[in-house]
């Protein structure tokens, strides 16, 4: 790699990956992204009224940063080249918040579906999922991840 070619701040975000990629403990996606958690009675799935496990993003800023900040470590450990690109574009951390919204706006809260969106999202065309994602009419938070996921093994 020619250090020379780059601009000022992608050498210090590639100087600040190795630096965490060296220090950081290797940690699974499922790991990263299963925090916090909090149980809901009563959620929108429970037709039971059980106590169900749901990610919250809206318990406060601490949780939130939390979460941002370990999934932007793990796009700098497990995603490095990608990550950099979406970052010669805008903020990768705005980023990151404004995938949380759209996940929060479809009621996709399990660890899957946050690392489905994501990924996909980080590879895709202006890092944004394409219109096929969007929640048809009527579509139920689960029905829409479960056609998503379908639609991700075919390409």
């Amino acid at each position: 790699m020619k250090f020379y070619s780059l601009y000022p701040w992608q050498l210090i975000v590639l100087i600040i990956a190795m630096v965490v990629i060296d220090s950081a403990r290797a940690i699974s996606a499922e790991e990263l992204l299963s925090v916090p958690f909090a149980q809901v009675k009563g959620s929108a799935h429970d037709n039971n009224n059980m106590t169900t496990a749901v990610l919250i993003f809206d318990v406060g800023t601490t949780e939130k940063s939390v979460l941002v900040n370990r999934i932007h470590r793990f796009f700098l450990a497990e995603h490095l080249e990608a990550y950099s690109a979406l970052s010669t574009k805008q903020s990768p951390r705005r980023w990151i918040g404004d995938m949380l919204k759209l996940a929060e706006l479809w009621a996709w809260k399990t660890p899957d579906a946050l690392q489905l969106l994501l990924e996909e999202s980080l590879y895709a065309r202006g890092h944004v999922p394409s219109q096929e994602w969007y929640p048809l009419p009527g579509e139920l938070p689960q029905a829409h991840f479960n056609r998503v996921f379908e639609m991700s093994l075919l390409q």
